[in-house]
């Protein structure tokens, strides 16, 4: 596959990382409201146990979403190609955090606030998972011979980029309207505030231009007529157990991402302010580490690099929780630190 030349491919690898922020940003603002605020607002009537549980469950609905959006989305985006897929899941996600602004809370329209709730979690987590796998295929497909893990990290590097910005969103506005409001209406603000980013994002993706490969392959009629069952002819085997090791290690992410806020606020002490300010410290770590990994990966190879990755991703986690249950600032830190290092090894290779 012929490479795109340098100007293009630095242009495209940084269009998907401002589009994937975005995307992203929406994402991770529920999964911190879930751990903060949506057992209260969707969910009064259960205990604060079973009420937080039951948040983290409309979390999961999203997560299990992903996988089938990067299979449906990945189809038509070998069909018609992959900028106007991208294009499509960024406006999906924007309008769906918007929406989940102004959704009703239980108080006001009962069961079918948490209903509507799980609706356009389900969007989020389709949607997003086509456009993520769009993403890095799109910015690999451009990228100089010699450097495709490098380029295709460039929008991984929009997961954390996206939970930074999410985070301090967050506490911006609860910093601005106290803790009394922000639970009971602040919260909505940073979701409104998904449609002026996905403005800017819509701005950023339209100038991301069609992969070489896909111009060729439109060029000769040679665009394959149902891509999703080509993907499945690989085996139901294998494609169960490729996206079984995807899903087991962004599964760690999560727990480190939104779990560790909700444990550690309610059951560990230790303030909301810290731990999303260590959680977003510790993002921006995994967003420095991306471009060391992939270059790893464009000298030594995924493969191994992935399983070394996440055999590290499994040691760490045997430590994780008990460092963070220790109580101490200092030892949290660390905990949060080893996670940000180590979560970029395969999510940058997933």
């Amino acid at each position: 596959m012929r490479s795109d030349s340098p100007h293009r491919a630095s242009t495209t690898a940084a269009d998907t990382l401002g589009g994937t922020t975005v995307e992203w940003y929406d994402f991770f603002l529920y999964g911190t409201a879930s751990a903060l605020v949506f057992n209260k607002q969707f969910f009064p009537a259960l205990s604060p146990a079973a009420g937080t549980l039951a948040a983290f469950a409309t979390l999961t609905v999203g997560f299990i979403a992903r996988p089938l959006g990067g299979l449906i989305l990945g189809h038509f985006g070998d069909r018609i190609g992959g900028r106007a897929t991208l294009v499509v899941s960024l406006l999906v996600m924007g309008i769906s955090s918007t929406l989940i602004g102004v959704v009703p809370n239980y108080a006001a329209i009962g069961v079918c606030a948490p209903v509507l709730l799980v609706l356009l979690r389900v969007l989020q987590g389709i949607w997003l998972g086509g456009g993520g796998a769009g993403t890095t295929l799109m910015s690999m497909e451009h990228a100089p011979e010699g450097r495709r893990n490098l380029y295709a990290g460039f929008p991984q590097m929009g997961t954390p980029a996206g939970l930074v910005l999410a985070n301090l969103v967050f506490l911006g506005v609860g910093g601005v309207t106290g803790p009394a409001a922000f639970a009971a209406w602040g919260w909505r603000i940073p979701f409104l505030l998904s449609i002026v980013l996905v403005a800017i994002g819509l701005a950023i993706r339209l100038r991301v231009t069609e992969s070489p490969s896909f111009d060729r392959f439109k060029a000769h009629a040679e665009v394959a007529r149902f891509p999703l069952g080509d993907a499945l002819r690989v085996g139901l085997a294998r494609l169960a157990v490729t996206l079984l090791a995807v899903i087991a290690n962004s599964a760690v992410a999560y727990v480190f991402l939104v779990f560790a806020l909700s444990f550690g606020t309610q059951r560990l002490g230790y303030g909301q302010q810290f731990l999303v300010l260590g959680i977003t410290g510790a993002s921006v770590l995994w967003l420095a580490a991306i471009p060391f990994w992939t270059r790893f990966a464009d000298r030594h190879g995924r493969r191994g690099m992935f399983l070394g990755g996440s055999v590290a991703l499994l040691l760490w986690c045997a430590a994780f929780f008990p460092l963070l249950s220790t109580g101490n600032t200092a030892a949290a830190l660390v905990a949060l630190a080893g996670m940000g290092l180590i979560i970029p090894v395969t999510e940058s290779q997933a």
